[in-house]
């Protein structure tokens, strides 16, 4: 019988990371990314990465493991979780998989095979047991305003300093991509105002929070706690 590994799943600034802490608590369990821009280092605060407070108080893998100029691709990620995976199972814990990844959670839940000619299929052979917990917000303007404010505290949190370092840096194609950096390329570049580019943060976080729902519902056997 296959073993079982936890999920955590849902958009943006949905309670992801305070939920898996309680799940770890409960389940004896420790917590696998599933972001794709929390894998980078130095990309602490516009990816909404655990703080290191709360990555003591459990064990937390995948996080910090690449430099913002290196790309990595999803076929990379399955195969470095699957190990973390057989890793906690070895020590006898519970692996707790958390994130808002798409293709991430999709191919581990679905064992997806990353072909070289770049076709996708799912795998008859399930690696393990899933079980799926979907987070959001009954209404979806609570979800939007949780997302505004997010980014107003990133902001008092240093968020535009971090962007600087990281922009300034040799970014890759992969972290180029992160959404609370690319937008504030018009403000450094002196083509838009620093509240016109917290604006479109704010913007492309709520639209990219409505992909990740349309995503993760259409993973079966989602069990979604709406708060």
């Amino acid at each position: 019988m296959p073993k079982k590994v936890f999920f955590i799943v849902g958009p943006t600034a949905s309670g992801k990371t305070a939920f898996s802490l309680q799940l770890a608590g409960l389940l004896n369990g420790e917590v696998v990314n599933a972001d794709s821009m929390q894998i980078y280092r130095k990309m602490d605060i516009g990816t909404g990465k655990p703080s290191k407070e709360e990555q003591s108080v459990v064990a937390h893998h995948l996080f910090d493991i690449r430099d913002p100029s290196e790309l990595f691709s999803a076929a990379e990620y399955k195969e470095l979780a699957l190990e973390k995976i057989n890793e906690v199972w070895s020590r006898g814990k519970t692996p707790i998989i958390v994130g808002g990844t798409g293709l991430y959670i999709n191919a581990l839940v679905n064992n997806l095979d990353f072909a070289s000619d770049g076709n996708l299929w799912s795998k008859q052979n399930k690696l393990f047991e899933p079980f799926i917990i979907g987070l959001n917000y009954k209404d979806r303007s609570k979800l939007y305003e949780m997302i505004n404010l997010r980014t107003d505290l990133m902001m008092k949190a240093g968020l535009l300093k971090e962007v600087q370092n990281v922009l300034s840096a040799r970014v890759g194609i992969t972290a180029s991509q992160a959404i609370g950096y690319k937008e504030f390329a018009g403000f450094f570049a002196g083509e838009m105002s620093l509240c016109d580019a917290v604006a479109l943060v704010k913007k492309n976080s709520r639209n990219y929070a409505k992909r990740q729902i349309t995503w993760f519902r259409k993973l079966p056997n989602v069990h979604w706690i709406c708060r």
